[in-house]
């Protein structure tokens, strides 16, 4: 999830990356992926930010209220690995407070 650019920009650059080294990727806003696209993606890395008091971009939000839907088990994605990039600015006192809420949700979700 990105408001300003730079989560997006992390993003771009890891798929580079990726493309370098003959790994296929797609770049995504998170509020266009639901949990059944993570069910079967096998692989996911999360770039997002921190806004305002700790609150998730635009872009996350519709992803993160589908993430805490109370019927999904602890098995939901539990074939999916995962890597959580947080990125934010360290002097505020949230600080990757949206990275690390996902992380521990992808946590309680078989991750």
């Amino acid at each position: 999830g990105s408001e300003t650019g730079t989560a997006q920009g992390m993003a771009e650059y890891i798929a580079r990356e990726c493309t370098y080294r003959d790994v296929q990727s797609n770049i995504q806003p998170l509020n266009n992926v639901s949990v059944a696209d993570l069910q079967v993606a096998g692989v996911a890395v999360f770039v997002c930010s921190t806004t305002g008091d700790g609150e998730e971009p635009k872009n996350m939000k519709t992803f993160w209220t589908g993430l805490l839907n109370r019927s999904m088990d602890r098995n939901t994605i539990s074939g999916l690995s995962v890597g959580v990039l947080g990125l934010g600015d360290s002097s505020y006192y949230k600080f990757n407070y949206v990275a690390k809420r996902l992380y521990r949700r992808l946590i309680g979700l078989g991750k």
